[in-house]
């Protein structure tokens, strides 16, 4: 997205250099302001920026919490998720916490602490 815009601005195109930096704004936004909070009263709550509206999951209702990776090159990966499963209607949510693997073991305490 900021290619498109620095080309835009390169090839005098002032319309599309906007609409691209405003995209890329959003885009950003979105980056830095999402939040994932495990609550005390077993809630996961998805917060992907100010302009969504958050998601509350219950704990209770989390089937499954996979780790996945995607975009790989050889051994190495360049995107780190996790894949939380939910609900009757098997629904998912992908989720990119900092240190995913700490994030894991402390859902995985909650759901253990519910049962």
């Amino acid at each position: 997205m900021a290619v498109l815009a620095f080309l835009s601005l390169w090839y005098k195109k002032p319309i599309s250099a906007i609409v691209a930096l405003v995209f890329l704004g959003f885009i950003v936004e979105r980056i830095i302001h999402t939040v994932y909070i495990l609550t005390d009263d077993n809630f996961l709550i998805v917060c992907k920026g100010r302009f969504t509206r958050e998601q509350k999951i219950a704990i209770k209702d989390i089937t499954v919490v996979e780790g996945c990776r995607s975009f790989n090159v050889g051994r190495y990966h360049l995107l780190e998720y996790l894949l939380v499963h939910y609900g009757e209607n098997k629904q998912s949510v992908a989720l990119m916490p900092l240190l995913p693997d700490e994030f894991m073991e402390c859902l995985e305490k909650k759901r253990r602490a519910l049962k």
